[in-house]
C-alpha cells in the first residue's frame, strides 16, 4: 500500500486571538448605518459563518463566549470549550456576536449585501436591504472565558480520503460520555501508520492506514470526542488537503487556507482491549457477499421498520443463507447461494448490517459476531454481534 506522507504545510487563515476580539473596545471607524456605502457580498460572510458554526455551543450553556461567533476583521472563530473552528471572513468587524441570532438574520435576507456597518465596544449596526439591524456584542471578560491552546504540533499522515474514512468509523460511532473506549475516535499510532478505531455498545469498526509516523508519536493513542469528530466530517474533502497535528494528551489541529480546527482530545481508550477485540474478528473465515444479499436485508428492514420489531433470524447451511422475518407489517423468508462452510442458524438485528452495505465486500461469523470486511480503499472491518438460536 502506498504510504501517505504528513503534511507541513502552514494554514495561511490568521490566527484569532480571543484578546483581539475582546480588545474591540474603541468604536471602529466603519462608516455609520444611515450611509449605506460600504457592501460585503451576504452570502460570503453567511458561508463563512456557517464553516465556523459547527462549533458553537448549544443555547443551555452557561458561557456566553461559546454560543458567539469572535470576529477580528479578518477571520471568525467559534469554540465551545471542547473544539474550535475558524475560517476567513470577509465582513470587516471585530467584536464577539450571538451565533445563532446573527446567522439567522443573514440567511433569512434576501438582500446581496450586508451595508453601512458600524460598529461600537458594546454593539454592531447594519443594514440588509432596508432593515436597520442592531445587535449587542459581548466585552472584555465576557469573551475570556475562551483560552485555546497554543497552536502547533507532530504532524499526522492521514490519507487523502479521510473525509470518507470518517464517515466509514462514524458507522460505530459511541457517545456514552462515561466509558472512554464507546465515545468518539480512537487513533493508535504505530511507526508505519495509524489504526483508527470506533466502538459503540452494539458494533465496532477498524480501518489501517499507512504512512511515516514521528517517532515521538509511535506508540501513542489520540481519542477525539465524538461531536468533534462530527464537526471536521462536516468540512468534507477539504480534510485530506489540510495539515493535521497533534499534541498528545491535549488537542489535535487541522489548519488549511479555508480553515482551522482545532479540538481538545479526550482520556484515551486501552488500546490493548481495542486490538484485543479486532485481533479477535480477524481470525474470523470470511466470503464474499452473496448477489442480491442487500436487497433482501433493505427488505427485511422495512418490514422491521413498519412493525416496530428488531430482530430477524439467520440460517447457514453448506451453499445457502436464508433470512427470515415475521411481522405485523408481512413477512420476509429468502434464501440466497453462498458458499460458506460453516452451519450456523443465528438471530441479528439487520438495520447493524445495512449501515455497511456500500463498504462491506465479505462476512464471516465468530463466536456471537458478524463481521464484515473490505481492502478497499482501506483495509476495513466491521464487526457486530449476533445472537446465537437456539
Amino acid at each position: 500500500m502506498a504510504k501517505v506522507k504528513a503534511k507541513e504545510q502552514k494554514a495561511p487563515v490568521k490566527k484569532a486571538a480571543a484578546t483581539k476580539a475582546a480588545k474591540a473596545a474603541k468604536p471602529a471607524a466603519a462608516e455609520a448605518p444611515s450611509g449605506g456605502k460600504a457592501k460585503v457580498d451576504r452570502a460570503e460572510v453567511l458561508k463563512a459563518l456557517e464553516r465556523a458554526a459547527p462549533a458553537l455551543a448549544g443555547e443551555k450553556t452557561m458561557i456566553p463566549a461559546f454560543k458567539c461567533f469572535l470576529l477580528d476583521g479578518v477571520n471568525v472563530l467559534a469554540y465551545n470549550g471542547t473544539f474550535a473552528v475558524r475560517a476567513p471572513c470577509p465582513w470587516p468587524v471585530e467584536g464577539a456576536a450571538q451565533g445563532r441570532l446573527l446567522m439567522d438574520l443573514l440567511s433569512g435576507s434576501s438582500a446581496e449585501a450586508v451595508r453601512g456597518t458600524s460598529y461600537t465596544e458594546n454593539s454592531l449596526s447594519f443594514y440588509l436591504g432596508k432593515a436597520s439591524l442592531k445587535l449587542p456584542l459581548l466585552t472584555g471578560k465576557d469573551v475570556y472565558a475562551l483560552d485555546l491552546p497554543k497552536e502547533g504540533g507532530l504532524a499526522l499522515p492521514v490519507p487523502k480520503d479521510v473525509a470518507a474514512l470518517l464517515g466509514a468509523m462514524s458507522l460505530s460511532m459511541g457517545v456514552n460520555l462515561h466509558k472512554p473506549v464507546h465515545y468518539g475516535l480512537t487513533i493508535a499510532c504505530r511507526p508505519d501508520g495509524l489504526d483508527w478505531y470506533t466502538t459503540d455498545d452494539v458494533s465496532a469498526t477498524y480501518i489501517k492506514t499507512d504512512g511515516d509516523v514521528p517517532k515521538d508519536l509511535n506508540g501513542k493513542v489520540i481519542a477525539i470526542p465524538a461531536d468533534a469528530c462530527d464537526a471536521l466530517a462536516k468540512l468534507g474533502d477539504l480534510l485530506g488537503e489540510a495539515s493535521w497535528k497533534v499534541v498528545p494528551g491535549s488537542h489535535l489541529e487541522v489548519s488549511h487556507e479555508d480553515f482551522w480546527f482545532m479540538s481538545r482530545l479526550n482520556q484515551a481508550s486501552d488500546r490493548a482491549n481495542l486490538e484485543r477485540l479486532f485481533g479477535d474478528a480477524g481470525s474470523v473465515k470470511r466470503e464474499v457477499l452473496p448477489e442480491g444479499f442487500d436487497e433482501v436485508l433493505k427488505r427485511t428492514s422495512v418490514l422491521l421498520d413498519a412493525s416496530g420489531d428488531l430482530m430477524a433470524t439467520g440460517q447457514i447451511e453448506k451453499d445457502t443463507i436464508r433470512i427470515q422475518a415475521d411481522t405485523e407489517a408481512g413477512d420476509v423468508d429468502e434464501s440466497l447461494a453462498w458458499t460458506y462452510q460453516v452451519s450456523k442458524p443465528f438471530v441479528f438485528n439487520p438495520r447493524l448490517w445495512v449501515r455497511v452495505l456500500g463498504l462491506a465486500r465479505k462476512l464471516g461469523f465468530g463466536k456471537k459476531l458478524a463481521v464484515f470486511s473490505a481492502k478497499k480503499p482501506w483495509p476495513w472491518r466491521y464487526i457486530t454481534s449476533v445472537q446465537e438460536k437456539v
